[in-house]
């Protein structure tokens, strides 16, 4: 992930523009990776998503990105994508992307997934019991996101923002708790560790007796009634 050239630099230094291969002639193209200021580690996204302007382009650098954090480093996977999604133009084309998908699945989607964010790195850190930390990676499975959509889950339109951007960020026993906004005030997402990070199971309306028990990790939760 390192052997790249960099050129100028955006977004504070952690956003940079990377000469990379691209086809069998040897040319190179510039495209975005993130780069981390402390190591130098970056992620770069496939070759040839510089070829796709506009929404599309942003969508696939995002989910290229996204995908990344499976295998990276889990400390430069989380701050990868928390820097990254900070863009509004990038999470709003990886919302519409996720969105369409969800919006797409049949009845019977097989074992399709997406990656659709990762825990922060204030959360990686918390929740960590060792050295050996876990992917912050979040999944959602296609057959889950088929749940959530047929019980009228509205935070699914703008699902990278839900998870960039939660309320609350709780952890009970194994599982994370994440208070998202959706269009009728908060949503409670129950997070449970998978092969590949941790992925959504659930989500029911915000209420205190959702997070009973659970420790405050990041934010703040709902005053009551809200």
């Amino acid at each position: 992930m390192t052997n790249h050239p960099v050129g100028v630099e955006i977004s504070d230094g952690r956003l940079v523009t990377v000469q990379q291969p691209y086809g069998l002639d040897g040319e190179m193209r510039p495209v975005k990776a993130y780069r981390d200021p402390e190591t130098g580690q970056m992620l770069v996204p496939d070759a040839g998503f510089h070829l796709n302007p506009g929404r599309g382009y942003l969508a696939g650098l995002g989910q290229s990105l996204l995908e990344k954090t499976v295998d990276a480093p889990p400390r430069l996977a989380a701050q990868a994508v928390y820097e990254t999604l900070r863009n509004n133009r990038l999470t709003t084309a990886v919302n519409h992307a996720l969105d369409g998908w969800v919006r797409s699945l049949p009845a019977r989607p097989g074992k399709d997934f997406r990656r659709v964010g990762a825990l922060s790195p204030l959360v990686l850190a918390a929740i960590s019991e060792s050295a050996a930390l876990p992917s912050p990676a979040i999944t959602l499975p296609a057959q889950t996101a088929i749940s959530l959509r047929d019980a009228g889950v509205t935070w699914l339109a703008r699902i990278a923002s839900a998870f960039r951007y939660p309320v609350a960020v709780l952890q009970r026993g194994d599982t994370i708790l994440v208070v998202a906004e959706d269009l009728t005030g908060y949503s409670v997402v129950t997070l449970v560790r998978s092969a590949d990070g941790v992925e959504p199971v659930s989500s029911v309306p915000w209420s205190p007796a959702a997070v009973t028990h659970a420790r405050l990790i990041d934010g703040a939760l709902p005053e009551d009634g809200a």
